[in-house]
């Protein structure tokens, strides 16, 4: 994604899992890499960097769920910020989500410290459109606020799956539903869900090999499907 050079980025930081926090860092505390920013169903929230919690949005006790914004932080440093595309937004959650930076008659090319959603309003909701996305830059990469860079995000590489076009498919993570046609006619099932680049998503059950699918998704809107 283009991007530009950011100062103290505000980044959201979630609920790496479904549970009941049971730690949660306040307002206004100072922390180092490393540090535990909360706990959530016994997994802890690590710092990859040095930065300030900004704002606390759960109080420890309450079960929340898996990718839940419950503390934005100020990052201590440099970031390269864009927006990428719709589709990109589900990969760049992944684990597996590595990214690398470089800024425009910069240094050399950096490998992103973190890559994480950027703050807009409310705890974290983009308001429509793309939310930004910031890869947080190594302290030793020189950088200017406003300077013009890129950044190039790469997830695990799937090969030999099935794979059909997301314009036949309901849902775009995790499950979906399309129309499976038949001799005996057509019927709507359910299928999981995996990797997307845009175009086309995995499908990891529910399809098998040589199935015919309708070409239109089974939405609940007769305007989606149109």
């Amino acid at each position: 994604m283009d991007a530009q050079v950011v100062a103290s980025p505000v980044i959201v930081i979630t609920a790496p899992t479904g549970g009941t926090l049971t730690k949660t860092a306040p307002s206004g505390a100072v922390f180092v890499k490393g540090d535990t920013l909360a706990v959530v169903e016994g997994k802890p929230v690590v710092a990859t960097v040095d930065g300030t919690v900004v704002d606390s949005f759960v109080m420890a006790g309450n079960v929340v769920p898996a990718n839940l914004p419950i503390l934005t932080i100020s990052y201590a440093g440099f970031a390269l910020q864009g927006s990428p595309a719709v589709w990109g937004q589900n990969i760049l959650w992944g684990d597996d989500v590595a990214a690398r930076g470089q800024i425009a008659d910069g240094p050399a090319p950096f490998t992103c410290l973190a890559l994480d959603q950027v703050a807009t309003t409310g705890t974290g909701g983009s308001g429509g459109g793309p939310a930004p996305w910031a890869c947080l830059i190594p302290d030793d990469t020189t950088a200017y606020a406003g300077q013009a860079g890129i950044v190039v995000a790469t997830a695990t590489v799937a090969s030999q799956v099935i794979a059909v076009p997301v314009s036949a498919v309901a849902g775009r993570q995790g499950s979906g539903q399309v129309t499976l046609i038949s001799s005996g006619g057509s019927r709507v099932v359910t299928v999981t869900l995996g990797r997307t680049d845009g175009s086309y998503v995995e499908v990891l059950d529910g399809l098998k090999v040589g199935d015919e699918i309708s070409p239109l998704a089974p939405n609940l809107s007769m305007k989606a499907s149109r």
